[in-house]
């Protein structure tokens, strides 16, 4: 049976994306911020630009990103410092980072399990856990200075993606490739239905950014990572 077929009652929540050593290009999408019950985000080695953008900091529940070998640039945005339940913060290999990592993100690498070290956490084998920074130019001696005011401050210039900005470029989106396959308009009728569902979902408030949606089904786009 297929997700769309499913009780109406039964929420569709994403909680993991994988999509590792896929040829991906482009900047890396704000809109991930929509997707409040995500824990990982995997896109590492990879082909993607630009810059880290400050919308992930709206994703509470993260536990890992690895965006690691890739064309990155820029700074850590001050915002991730709000990902408190971040476990692994994979940057490595983006030569083009600089800066300081942002108070609130994961000590930098160490290894887990043992005598001394941290619990190794359940979602990954690697035995190293932290934030990883190597091949960049970011700072490992020292963190970031405190943000002025706070996370209290961060979060209040923190602006999260809201569904209505992505509603006409992903219906037009899935317009053309209906078009392109001569469909009888399957794929936009389940665009606009998927669009509606996250618009009636966030003005309910079960797509608050602080929290799973309780009984929700996960759901992982793209292989098991590990």
């Amino acid at each position: 049976m297929e997700q769309w077929d499913w009780d109406k009652s039964i929420p569709r929540v994403v909680t993991n994306i994988h999509l590792p050593k896929r040829g991906l290009t482009g900047p890396l999408p704000r809109s991930l911020g929509l997707f409040a019950n995500i824990t990982e985000i995997d896109m590492d080695s990879n082909k993607l630009t630009g810059t880290l953008p400050p919308e992930w900091g709206c994703l509470r529940n993260l536990i890992e990103i690895d965006i690691s070998n890739n064309r990155l640039v820029g700074s850590i945005p001050p915002e991730w410092g709000l990902l408190k339940s971040l476990v692994e913060l994979e940057l490595d290999g983006n030569g083009g980072l600089s800066g300081c990592v942002p108070e609130g993100a994961p000590p930098f690498n160490r290894w887990c399990g043992g005598l001394f070290g941290p619990p190794c956490p359940g979602f990954t084998r690697d035995p190293l856990i932290g934030t990883d920074v190597s091949g960049t130019r970011v700072r490992t001696g020292s963190r970031c200075p405190p943000f002025p005011g706070g996370d209290a401050a961060l979060a209040a210039r923190l602006r999260c993606p809201v569904v209505a900005e992505f509603r006409e470029s992903v219906l037009r989106f899935f317009a053309t490739k209906n078009s392109g396959r001569g469909g009888g308009g399957g794929a936009l009728r389940i665009a606009a239905a998927a669009m509606a569902a996250a618009e009636s979902a966030a003005a309910a408030g079960t797509a608050d950014g602080g929290g799973a949606v309780v009984g929700g089904t996960g759901a992982a786009v793209g292989p098991s990572k590990k």
